[in-house]
């Protein structure tokens, strides 16, 4: 028998007048679309007898396996059959009653699988959409780290040059400290209000405590050279000292590599040579030992937070 067959993924709205542009501007009671199952368009309405129905369709519209994008919207649907019409007393058939319940019951039972399907949809989409808003959040929030982690590594730029030349860097300090995702090192916190010393410094400063150092050594007998004190009288005397770096484990020797690390730029390096002299050796270099430390584990800290501003 023929039938409106609705196709899968299709969706018809009724309801129009023809002037409208979105179905939302439909008015389905003052605009009625009708699907009718009168295929010949003859049927006749008296109050003693409809006529006219013997070629009508036994199913106006028909649903199969559609899914929750096909839909029926606006329509009035006819469900109309010979056997589906008033008898000679305007009564209907008891059969004609029972087919035309059916048909109305399977049609809201379709209605309602796809008005439950439509629910889960509209409630995974709404999942997605939330999850869409944190994904965006996160995107936010990673973008403004990443660029916080490039000012920082700029600002932190800046202070190494300070703790090159010497320079005091307490605003570069601050500044750092508003970007940085992790807390500045007292290392480098420490000198910034007045500087660490610069390498010239402390190149410049190093030979006085360096002479000191070693004619306690030889005064002491501690500097490990040949001859004993009274030679060690005569070296002291005539202030000899090695200024290119020499072998072996004296205190002239010692203080030699010191110097020349130093000049190369491993200040690290001199300070492990000056540490393994005697306390009474050392006790000299105190004063130099001092600003050269607090350089040293000041660009060590600096180092190891650029790495980590890097890394991460």
């Amino acid at each position: 028998t023929s039938t409106f067959a609705l196709a899968n993924n299709v969706a018809l709205y009724g309801g129009f007048a023809g002037h409208e542009t979105h179905p939302g501007q439909r008015d389905v009671a003052a605009h009625p679309t009708v699907l009718s199952g009168d295929l010949a368009g003859d049927d006749t309405y008296t109050p003693q007898w409809n006529m006219g129905f013997g070629d009508n369709a036994w199913n106006a519209v028909t649903f199969r396996q559609t899914t929750a994008a096909t839909r029926l919207d606006g329509f009035e649907t006819r469900l109309t059959e010979a056997e589906n019409s008033a008898g000679p007393d305007g009564t209907l058939a008891r059969e004609a009653v029972a087919r035309w319940q059916a048909e109305v019951d399977a049609l809201r039972a379709d209605l309602e699988a796809q008005a439950q399907e439509i629910s889960g949809m509209a409630e995974q989409a709404a999942e997605e959409v939330a999850s869409a808003g944190r994904t965006a959040e996160q995107i936010e929030a990673e973008a403004a780290a990443v660029a916080a982690r490039a000012r920082a590594r700029a600002t932190l730029a800046e202070i190494e040059a300070a703790l090159e030349t010497g320079e005091p860097y307490p605003a570069l300090l601050e500044e750092l400290q508003a970007t940085a995702p992790a807390e500045i090192p007292a290392a480098l916190t420490g000198p910034a209000a007045e500087g660490v010393a610069s390498r010239s410094e402390l190149i410049e400063a190093f030979p006085e405590p360096a002479r000191a150092a070693l004619a306690a050594a030889r005064r002491e007998g501690l500097s490990g050279e040949e001859g004993g004190r009274v030679a060690g009288f005569f070296r002291d005397t005539l202030q000899l000292r090695s200024t290119a770096p020499q072998e072996g484990q004296t205190t002239d020797a010692v203080l030699s590599r010191a110097e020349a690390a130093l000049r190369d730029g491993r200040l690290q390096a001199a300070l492990d040579e000056i540490a393994a002299l005697p306390d009474p050796v050392r006790a000299p270099l105190e004063d130099w030992i001092a600003p050269a430390r607090s350089r040293a584990e000041a660009l060590a800290a600096a180092e190891t937070l650029s790495q980590s501003l890097t890394e991460n």
